[in-house]
């Protein structure tokens, strides 16, 4: 109907109806293949490359329930209490394999993701972590995924009760380069008591 409104089941369904798709150039041609098909809302790919491989790495989420609808103090962010993953997929050369999980949701809601490649086919996906109940307590985290597409190991690089966000990723060499985002406490007080905020 020309007139209806959207509310929160609409939109529920359609992040449940999102796919992430990756597109190859092999052999001078183009081909688009679809890497997800599930009923979860699969978004905010990021894809890093390096000779002829590539990794692709997504957010994965469901929820129990959506935000009633007239309730503004919600947090849309914070419902996908069923499932917040990052999955991701590895091209080789010639095909994709098979979806994999690099974070499995048990440290907090992910909220933003970046990646990088090395030359010789090694990830490192970096991702910033709602670990608190405050939308402003994240965290940075990484994974390191090996050239057969293996997690390495991963880990914490922040832990403290202040901003961490806006994480970027570089290759540079045989290393990784990893920036973000912090806004945390300077040591002194401001003019009326007030702690100062560093931005850095």
């Amino acid at each position: 109907e020309m007139d209806h409104v959207v509310n929160y089941d609409d939109i529920g369904t359609m992040l449940n109806a999102t796919e992430i798709y990756g597109s190859s150039y092999v052999n001078n041609e183009w081909k688009t293949e679809r890497l997800t098909e599930n009923t979860v809302a699969d978004m905010a790919p990021t894809v890093a490359s390096s000779n002829d491989r590539a990794i692709v790495a997504w957010r994965s989420l469901s929820a129990t329930a959506m935000p009633e609808d007239g309730r503004e103090d919600q947090d849309i962010t914070a419902m996908f209490n069923a499932k917040n993953t990052i999955n991701y997929r590895i091209f080789d050369g010639e095909k994709w394999k098979e979806a994999s999980v690099a974070y499995n949701g048990s440290a907090g809601t992910v909220s933003a993701i970046n990646s990088a490649m090395l030359t010789d086919g090694t990830s490192l996906l970096v991702y910033s972590v709602r670990t608190g109940s405050d939308v402003t307590t994240t965290e940075t985290f990484y994974t390191v995924i090996d050239t057969d597409g293996e997690v390495v190991t991963t880990g914490r690089l922040t832990n403290d009760s202040y901003t961490d966000t806006n994480i970027q990723a570089a290759a540079v060499g045989d290393q990784f380069v990893v920036g973000w985002y912090s806004e945390h406490a300077a040591g002194e007080k401001g003019a009326s008591d007030e702690t100062v905020v560093s931005h850095d």
